[in-house]
């Protein structure tokens, strides 16, 4: 009895399916596979095609462009707004560097958990990228008002600083953490998909923590003067209110 019959294009076809082992490399297996292919082309006759069905390489690629697509963004987009609010390079670019640091720390602590990359770790990366910012944002500006407006020496204005944002941003991120954590303790094909998620975002969000309370600090006290923090907060309590206010007056203008 014909149980099965497969057709492409209104012909008679075979269908032949590649599975990944447990800890196979999708995207490799898919190179391989291409490659294996295009040596028996030469061996099959000339009215036989060769055509892909289905290949879940593609959407891991996608997802790794993605990924790296939101990290550029963000790293650019953060860079920009700092730059028109705070008019301040040095502290632009100290968090742009932060971005990075934490990812690639990141990707080392799923390979200690023996996690590849796929749609889920690449999901909770992309995710993590708008936290991570805003951990190294916060740090950044604390430090420079610090430099500003206390009358204590550099080196203690950056520890007096770091460490009144260091309870904030333990409960802004052991909250995130907390809410992740219990799905990498979850079974079935359920818990195989979450599980990927829930070590990413939490160990991303964790690195951003320790990027943002040591390195962060050790940064700014080398780079940020207190001539810079000067000319950040006269912009932001003189000039960026008269802008605001301009803007939102055109704005209110234009909509009513």
């Amino acid at each position: 009895p014909e149980w099965t019959r497969v057709t492409a294009n209104g012909h008679d076809a075979v269908l032949i399916n590649v599975y990944q082992q447990p800890g196979g490399n999708t995207v490799r297996i898919d190179k391989e596979i291409k490659a294996a292919l295009n040596r028996f082309k030469a061996h099959i006759p000339a009215s036989m095609k060769l055509s892909k069905f289905y290949d879940q390489s593609e959407l891991i690629v996608s997802s790794i462009a993605s990924v790296r697509d939101a990290i550029l963004i963000g790293i650019g987009l953060s860079f920009i707004v700092l730059m028109l609010f705070l008019r301040n390079f040095k502290m632009s670019l100290i968090v742009a560097i932060a971005v990075p640091s934490v990812i690639s720390a990141t990707i080392l602590m799923l390979y200690v958990f023996h996690l590849s990359f796929n749609i889920m770790t690449l999901g909770g990366l992309a995710a993590a990228v708008g936290l991570i910012i805003d951990d190294a944002i916060v740090m950044v500006e604390n430090i420079t008002r610090w430099l500003k407006e206390k009358t204590m020496s550099h080196h203690r204005a950056v520890i007096a600083a770091t460490r009144e944002m260091m309870h904030p941003l333990a409960g802004s991120s052991a909250t995130t953490i907390i809410v992740f954590a219990p799905l990498a303790f979850l079974n079935g094909i359920t818990g195989g998909f979450f599980k990927a998620l829930s070590v990413t975002m939490a160990s991303a969000l964790f690195i951003s923590f320790l990027i943002a309370l040591i390195a962060i600090p050790l940064i700014s006290g080398k780079v940020l003067t207190v001539r810079y923090s000067e000319r950040y907060w006269h912009f932001t309590h003189g000039q960026r209110q008269r802008c605001f206010a301009v803007h939102y007056g055109y704005l209110q203008q234009r909509l009513c």
